[in-house]
């Protein structure tokens, strides 16, 4: 014997909520856990890779490079156009020491790296300080080894 009509519509609504709450929870999970700046680093060019598209992705080749330091705290300036979240920084940012510049940060990462090009800067970090850092050496290094660089 079938079940009446009304409870078969009663469950397919149930079970059509628990999909639609399991289909925002993927998207926000994926939207927030999304890394806010990786990198890859190839024979001829570095590259940054933001959280989301094409639209963070910049490639340096080394020879461009004109310099690396790191800089403590630095003043991000104003957000032209990019993304800015909690967990993240990136974008064209304009500030008075750098001009107008490409930012690649993690939010909650305090000190960040300094690439001046010969297109102009660039700011980046990684997960921690500490991180930071020792990209920071091992950037430096890596353009040491290819004659580039300061």
């Amino acid at each position: 014997m079938s079940k009446p009509l009304h409870m078969n519509s009663a469950r397919i609504r149930n079970i059509a909520f628990v999909v639609l709450i399991l289909v925002i929870f993927t998207v926000y999970s994926l939207h927030h856990s999304s890394v806010p700046v990786s990198y890859t680093f190839e024979e001829e060019y570095m590259s940054l890779h933001g959280p989301t598209d094409a639209d963070f992705l910049v490639q340096i080749p080394y020879t461009d490079i004109r310099s690396v330091s790191l800089v403590e705290s630095p003043d991000f300036g104003r957000d032209l156009s990019g993304t800015s979240t909690k967990s993240c920084l990136n974008g064209t940012w304009e500030n008075e020491t750098y001009g107008v510049y490409a930012l690649y940060a993690w939010a909650k990462v305090t000190d960040c790296i300094v690439l001046e090009t010969s297109d102009g800067f660039i700011l980046c970090n990684f997960e921690s300080n500490d991180a930071t850092s020792h990209l920071c050496t091992a950037i430096q290094e890596l353009l040491a080894k290819k004659n580039v660089g300061e």
